[in-house]
């Protein structure tokens, strides 16, 4: 039995995939790294701590400190979500869906708080979260399940009886590790992946989910 939705946000809640590979391309480019998109792709669902980390085993630099580089990122981030943030497809919807049949809602993010808080007075959404919780308190990110068996105890719900939705890898995986169900709407880089497969069910948008899918998600064993 679904008795709560955890949202993933980037890429998921907001549109922000996109803002973070502009930050990414501008800030790595200040200590000499000059990555593509595509190449920003491969951190997509991490922290920005483990990304940077990444990125420097990579091509090591030596001008700036990981958390410099990291503040820098998540600095640009933010000022890009206030000024051009905007909500992904059907997260109206989804909201109403769930709050319908009253199961709370709660936002699990490998984005540090300020991004979180950020993100959330920009859709306007905090009154309609139960719990928000960020991937900065765990002792590792996603993929490992921390950050959702942590929102499950805030929730006080089982994980098991915790439903996901994600865009990204890493974060499918750290759902199906927290014992979690999970619905992806992939990132455009992901769609074909084989990878995909670990998910309980693949959807194009929010707005393909509805009461049939959720028993069919609840069924499942």
């Amino acid at each position: 039995m679904v008795k709560a939705v955890i949202f993933d946000m980037d890429g998921i809640l907001i549109d922000s995939e996109p803002l973070w590979k502009v930050a990414d391309i501008e800030a790595y480019g200040k200590v000499g790294i000059n990555l593509t998109a595509e190449e920003c792709a491969q951190t997509t669902g991490m922290d920005t701590t483990s990304a940077v980390k990444y990125w420097f085993e990579k091509f090591p630099w030596n001008n700036r400190s990981l958390k410099e580089v990291q503040d820098d990122i998540e600095s640009i981030v933010k000022q890009l979500i206030i000024e051009k943030g905007e909500s992904m497809p059907g997260v109206e919807y989804i909201f109403s869906f769930f709050e319908k049949l009253s199961i709370p809602i709660a936002l699990a993010s490998s984005s540090s708080m300020h991004i979180i808080e950020a993100v959330i007075s920009k859709l306007n959404i905090k009154s309609r979260l139960k719990v928000y919780h960020s991937a900065q308190y765990e002792k590792e990110g996603k993929p490992n399940p921390a950050v959702f068996l942590s929102t499950a105890k805030l929730l006080n719900v089982e994980p098991e009886n915790c439903l996901v939705f994600e865009d990204s890898i890493n974060g499918i995986k750290a759902a199906k590790n927290a014992k979690m169900k999970v619905v992806a709407i992939p990132d455009s880089h992901f769609k074909t992946s084989p990878q995909l497969a670990i998910a309980d069910m693949i959807l194009n948008s929010f707005l393909k989910f509805d009461s049939e899918k959720l028993n069919k998600l609840q069924n499942m064993v």
